[in-house]
């Protein structure tokens, strides 16, 4: 069957109209041709519509939204009505090497048991230069062992059978607002599932300042405390309270996490001028952590932040 298989891409799209002709365009020129590419424009204030819509590849089909529902929402919209035997992500302003459809169903074909693969992937930026080569740890024994401590996958890299997709579903409503919404889903699948990355960079991940993992929002930031909470409960018993229905005790857990943002609210513009900082992302560290100075003047930190910034970027390191 593999080699008529059906694969199906998912691609949310909002304000991409800079990239998303790379994106589509990296589809088209895959070497396995039986797929189909699923996309949303989500209520876009550019040309990005207007450029999906330009496409007259039959494997192209439009679900637009008429009002923007975010990322992970349209991502679930899409995954519900894709038809392949294998589902898989390509954002917007992503773009993946010719042969990653095909490496990545080689890798079910040689593992007829895996339920999800994924692959070591190229950070870029926003204009394409390579910054560094994210390698992910391989097998489904190193996988397991590192999952607590970090993320071993690359979230739009991943692709996953109908049958894993059928029993684990789509992205949980509880994680639609927030982030690490992939990991939390990729989680849940590699403790049912046997998993593995391939040691080739099939995927290109773009730094976008635009993109939903950049968005400052404390809320957004703790949900990786959260990811690893549900994590541990699921390993203690079984299932976590998102499974038990008790939403309130997530609420009240968020809530204790949220406490020091609230108590200093210049802590997420720090925050995010460190993550901006470790990717090269200088102007946006520095926005960041200005935004930090003025919102609490007085405090040293706040200073020294914005600073090592601007020290920083002026050097090019």
């Amino acid at each position: 069957m593999s080699d008529k298989a059906l694969i199906s891409l998912v691609m949310p799209a909002y304000n991409a109209s800079a990239f998303i002709r790379q994106a589509i365009d990296s589809v088209i020129a895959q070497t396995y041709p039986h797929w189909e590419l699923l996309i949303a424009d989500d209520g876009s204030k550019d040309d990005t519509k207007a450029i999906i819509d330009g496409y007259q590849d039959p494997r192209i089909k439009a679900h637009h939204n008429e009002a923007n529902q975010g990322y992970p929402a349209t991502c679930n919209k899409l995954l519900a009505l894709a038809t392949g035997d294998y589902l898989t992500f390509q954002d917007a302003d992503d773009y993946s090497t010719p042969d990653r459809l095909a490496l990545l169903l080689q890798a079910f074909e040689n593992q007829p048991n895996l339920g999800m693969v994924g692959s070591a992937i190229q950070i870029v930026t926003e204009a394409g230069e390579v910054l560094r080569t994210d390698t992910k740890p391989e097998s489904y024994e190193e996988i397991k062992s590192v999952v607590e401590e970090k993320n071993p996958f690359c979230g739009a890299a991943l692709m996953v059978t109908r049958e894993v997709y059928n029993h684990i579903g789509g992205y949980r409503p509880y994680f639609l607002s927030l982030r690490y919404q992939d990991f939390d889903w990729s989680s849940r699948i590699m403790e049912n599932y046997p998993a593995m990355n391939l040691p080739q960079p099939l995927y290109y991940y773009r730094q976008n300042a635009g993109s939903n993992s950049k968005k400052i929002n404390p809320k957004s930031g703790i949900a990786l405390k959260l990811v690893r909470h549900l994590m541990a409960q699921r390993k203690a018993t079984g299932e976590d309270d998102l499974m038990r229905g008790k939403e309130k005790a997530v609420d009240q857990q968020m809530a204790d996490w949220l406490h020091p943002y609230e108590q200093d609210p210049a802590l997420v513009y720090r925050e995010a001028a460190a993550m901006f900082m470790y990717n090269k992302m200088h102007k946006q560290a520095i926005g960041a952590s200005w935004r930090a100075t003025q919102i609490r003047p007085f405090q040293l930190i706040n200073a020294r932040t914005w600073a090592y910034c601007v020290r920083k970027s002026l050097i090019k390191i």
